[in-house]
C-alpha cells in the first residue's frame, strides 16, 4: 500500500496480487485502485454541491400583525426571526419569503407571498442572527379566513426551510357597503314638465371594511315603489372618498320633473360605488305628481270701435305653462250670446305667449280691412 497527503486529503493505494494461471511463479497483477477520501474532503465536496444539511433554519420568535385586520389594508407589523445556520461552513447571502397559508404546511404553488428580504451578509456555521422583517399589508386577494404566517429561508445553494406562527390571523376580505339617506327639496305636488328648483341630498354612509375612493355615479329618479328606481331626473358623477363608518352628503340639483302618470313617487337614489356595487335608498315620503293639462279660457271687452279692435282677456286654468301661438276665430254678433252672428269672421294669430298655471294675459285684437268692409254701418254689434 502506497499513502500519500495531497492538500490535507489522505490518498491511499491497495495492489492486490493475483496468481497467473499456467505459470510457475506468481506473477503481481495489479487489477485496482481504489481511493480512500478523509471525511473532511467528502464534506467539502457536499457543501460544494449544496445537499447537505437544511441550511438556514428559522425559528419565529413574535408577531406583532394585528389578529384581525382587511385584506390589503395598511397595518403595522413585524415578524422576529432567528436565523441559525445548520451546515458546517458559513453561509454569505440567503432570502427570506414570508408567506400567508391556511395551514403550518408551506405549500408555495397555493399560499399567497406578503413579502420578502434579500441579505447579503454572513451566518458562521452553527450561529444564529436575528431579522425583524416588517409586515405592512397582507394581499388584497385573500378571501375570508384564518391565516398562519410562514417564513421560508434559502440560502445560496437553493437550500430551504420554512416556520409557521403559532397562531392565526383573521383576515377579512375587503369590501365596499354604501347605504344612502335620501332628502328630496319639494314640499308640495308637482307637475310633470315643470321647471323644478332646488336640489335632493344624498347622504351617503360606508359600512364596509375599506375605504370608498373613486368615481361615484348617483342616479336620481321617481318610483312609485320604495327601494325600485323608475323614470330618472337627474344623474351626477362624483369623485368621493369615503372613509369606513364615514358619510358624505352630495346636493344633486333637479332642473325639471319628467312626465309621469298622475300618483305618487318616491325619490330614489341610486348610488354606484368605485368597486362597481350599486346601493339603492329612498325618500321617506312620497311627493304627488300630476299629468301636465293646459285649460284656456277668454272674456272679450266692450268693443267702442270696431276698427280700433279688441282687447282679450286670456287664463289658463290648468297646471302647466302655456307658451304656444294663440289661435281664434274673430267675429260679430248681433246679441250679447253671440249666436247670431253678423258679417264674416277672421282668424287670428297671436305672438308667442307665456301663461302660468292660474294666470291670465290681455290679447289685442285689431280686424283686417277686409273683415271690416264686410261690417253694415249703422249696425250694433256685439
Amino acid at each position: 500500500m502506497q499513502v500519500q497527503r495531497l492538500s490535507g486529503i489522505v490518498r491511499a493505494t491497495f495492489t492486490p496480487w493475483q496468481k497467473r494461471s499456467g505459470g510457475k511463479k506468481p506473477l503481481l497483477e495489479r487489477v485496482q485502485k481504489p481511493v480512500i477520501e478523509t471525511l473532511e474532503a467528502r464534506q467539502m465536496l457536499s457543501f460544494s454541491a449544496g445537499t447537505t444539511g437544511t441550511g438556514i433554519t428559522p425559528t419565529i420568535l413574535s408577531s406583532t400583525v394585528p389578529a384581525s385586520i382587511v385584506a390589503g389594508a395598511k397595518f403595522h407589523g413585524t415578524l422576529k426571526l432567528d436565523l441559525t445556520d445548520s451546515l458546517t461552513t458559513t453561509e454569505t447571502g440567503y432570502t427570506v419569503r414570508v408567506y400567508a397559508s391556511t395551514s403550518t404546511t408551506l405549500d408555495t404553488t397555493t399560499d399567497p407571498l406578503v413579502t420578502s428580504v434579500v441579505k447579503t451578509s454572513s451566518i458562521k456555521s452553527a450561529k444564529t442572527v436575528p431579522l425583524t422583517i416588517p409586515i405592512t399589508t397582507l394581499p388584497s386577494t385573500l378571501p375570508d379566513g384564518s391565516y398562519y404566517l410562514i417564513a421560508q429561508t434559502t440560502d445560496s445553494a437553493g437550500n430551504t426551510d420554512s416556520a409557521a406562527t403559532g397562531s392565526t390571523v383573521t383576515v377579512a376580505a375587503a369590501h365596499i357597503a354604501l347605504s344612502e339617506t335620501v332628502t328630496p327639496p319639494f314640499t308640495s305636488a308637482l307637475v310633470g314638465g315643470a321647471a323644478a328648483k332646488g336640489s335632493v341630498k344624498v347622504k351617503i354612509t360606508n359600512n364596509g371594511n375599506e375605504i370608498s375612493t373613486g368615481t361615484t355615479a348617483i342616479d336620481l329618479s321617481f318610483s312609485t315603489t320604495p327601494g325600485v328606481p323608475g323614470t330618472s331626473f337627474a344623474t351626477l358623477n362624483k369623485r368621493l372618498s369615503i372613509p369606513v363608518g364615514k358619510s358624505v352628503t352630495v346636493a344633486i340639483p333637479v332642473k325639471t320633473i319628467p312626465v309621469v302618470p298622475d300618483g305618487s313617487y318616491y325619490v330614489i337614489a341610486s348610488v354606484s360605488n368605485p368597486d362597481g356595487g350599486v346601493t339603492v335608498g329612498s325618500s321617506p315620503s312620497t311627493t304627488l305628481i300630476a299629468t301636465p293639462f293646459i285649460t284656456l279660457g277668454a272674456t272679450v271687452s266692450n268693443i267702442t270701435n270696431v276698427k280700433a279692435g279688441v282687447t282679450v282677456v286670456v287664463t289658463n286654468s290648468g297646471n302647466s305653462v302655456d307658451s304656444t301661438r294663440l289661435t281664434g276665430t274673430f267675429g260679430l254678433a248681433s246679441d250679447s250670446q253671440g249666436l247670431d252672428a253678423v258679417g264674416g269672421t277672421a282668424t287670428i294669430t297671436s305672438a308667442k305667449v307665456n301663461i302660468q298655471p292660474g294666470k291670465s294675459i290681455k290679447v289685442h285684437i285689431k280686424p283686417s280691412r277686409a273683415f271690416i268692409s264686410t261690417l253694415v254701418p249703422g249696425t250694433e254689434y256685439t
